[in-house]
């Protein structure tokens, strides 16, 4: 919590103790705690006549990002040649021209992880002052459990809850939305990583 002054009709100034949740800012250096994270907010409070007029609006922001791709490129060439396609019949379909396939022994889970890593080693503070792992997915590792947990614990998030969230294609956006009300409300920070292993749940032969 922080104390500020809050000014009313006439009355001599008043101390009002607000209970706050946020993110990591450049201000407010005196109230930094030595892991670096510092609540951000903004307080709308003038001349306030009573506690229940003071909107007091939390905010919350991206501070560090990863990615992982597997090594395995697959082009489009090598579509066209098995299903008997010609040349840029796939790339005037869909615009794409190559994607990632997951090497067979590589889970769901193991793709997430090295994206979660990369994030975490770029945050200015212990990670075990994350407070939630959400992990948009549409092909977890198995049904149950479900996978986040076990991404959490592969990345030392000792004090993190870990959910899945299926999406589909607007998972990350779910995920990320639920993040930012959750930081809000709780005041730590949430880990979000999007993953899917696609190739494993489509039919090669099919067009």
């Amino acid at each position: 919590n922080w104390s500020m002054p809050v000014v009313n009709d006439g009355t001599p100034g008043q101390i009002l103790r607000i209970i706050f949740c946020g993110d990591r800012s450049r201000s407010h250096r005196h109230n930094r705690d030595e892991s670096g994270w510092v609540p951000q907010f903004r307080v709308t409070a003038v001349a306030a006549p009573s506690i229940s007029s003071l909107k007091v609006v939390m905010t919350s922001t991206l501070i560090s990002l990863g990615h992982y791709a597997p090594q395995r490129r697959v082009p489009n060439a090598e579509i066209e040649s098995r299903l008997g396609l010609e040349p840029g019949w796939v790339a005037r379909r869909t615009g794409i021209h190559e994607r990632r396939y997951a090497a067979p022994d590589e889970a769901l889970s193991d793709l997430a992880v090295k994206a979660g890593e990369m994030a975490l080693s770029r945050l200015g503070f212990a990670r075990d002052k994350i407070g939630l792992l959400v992990l948009a997915t549409s092909t977890p590792d198995h049904l149950l459990p479900p996978s986040a947990p076990l991404v959490a614990h592969r990345l030392g998030l000792k004090g993190a809850g870990g959910i899945d969230m299926a999406g589909a294609c607007g998972g990350f956006l779910y995920a990320l939305t639920f993040a930012d009300s959750f930081v809000r409300a709780h005041g730590v920070p949430v880990l979000v990583i999007a993953a899917n292993i696609l190739s494993r749940r489509t039919d090669p032969d099919d067009r």
